[in-house]
């Protein structure tokens, strides 16, 4: 007979999030560059910080259109503030040189959009003119980083984490699409 305990532990084990992440690493936002630069080198020299954001991103990822400028704005200022927030990455078969954006891409949009001077915030501050360690004492995000063995493996980590919470069917459904080719 199985007790309750068991189909506890059992579900827990079969769930994508049983899964813990290989490291975390906590920065201040304005270090958002060199810590992308850490998780994908390649990219360090010929790109800037939005291109490096786009070409970290998974083509099974949502769209990275659902926030506006003022839900950027708000964050960022919440950012800085001391609202702590997190970005999750993902390696395949240990290769931590190669990290790509799980979860956060909103955020990590905000953060670089922001830090590019795309938007103000506090009624037209600019990144350049507040980039000062004391403004962001609390300013901080941490990356989770956590490697997988397969593509497959990370993009069904995506689904459970978004699906029915966060992602649309529609944005649930794209990710799924990339399924049969992570096998590739």
């Amino acid at each position: 007979m199985t007790t309750k305990t068991e189909l506890a532990l059992a579900a827990i084990a079969a769930n994508p999030f049983s899964k813990s992440p290989s490291y975390r690493v906590d920065f201040d936002i304005r270090r958002l560059r060199n810590n992308l630069d850490t998780y994908h080198p390649e990219l360090l020299s010929t790109d800037t910080l939005k291109d490096m954001v786009q070409k970290m991103t998974p083509g099974f990822q949502r769209d990275n259109n659902k926030w506006t400028y003022p839900q950027k704005q708000r964050f960022i200022e919440n950012l800085i503030s001391g609202c702590r927030s997190e970005i999750t990455l993902y390696s395949l078969a240990g290769d931590a040189s190669r990290c790509y954006i799980l979860d956060g891409l909103q955020r990590l949009t905000a953060v670089a959009g922001f830090i590019c001077e795309d938007f103000t915030i506090w009624g037209g501050l600019r990144f350049s003119e507040i980039a000062d360690p004391l403004v962001f004492t609390n300013g901080k995000m941490s990356l989770r980083i956590y490697d997988f063995s397969t593509e497959e493996e990370a993009i069904s980590f995506y689904i459970a984490m978004n699906e029915g919470i966060t992602h649309s069917p529609e944005d649930i459904a794209r990710a799924r699409r990339f399924l049969p080719q992570a096998h590739k």
